[in-house]
């Protein structure tokens, strides 16, 4: 299992989730176009970006796993 916050929320999650499936499990809407569960990503439409605190990086939460330690936010300016 992996440790990461979302907007100020701690979660859990398996290996191989994505931040996507971090934040619905939390009960976070993020906006997708491309991203439909059960195919293979295909990162193009980049509606579901998210920002990571630590670094300032933007990122598509459909496609990024979720990694140990990240500090996301979901819902601010950028």
């Amino acid at each position: 299992m992996l440790e990461l916050t979302i907007n100020n929320h701690p979660i859990e999650v398996a290996e191989d989730a994505t931040i996507l499936d971090a934040a619905r499990q939390l009960g976070i809407q993020i906006p997708t176009m491309c991203h439909l569960n059960g195919t293979e990503h295909f990162t193009s439409c980049m509606i579901c970006l998210v920002k990571d605190r630590r670094n300032g990086r933007l990122m598509p939460s459909c496609s990024m796993p979720a990694s140990e330690g990240m500090d996301i936010v979901t819902d601010d300016a950028e």
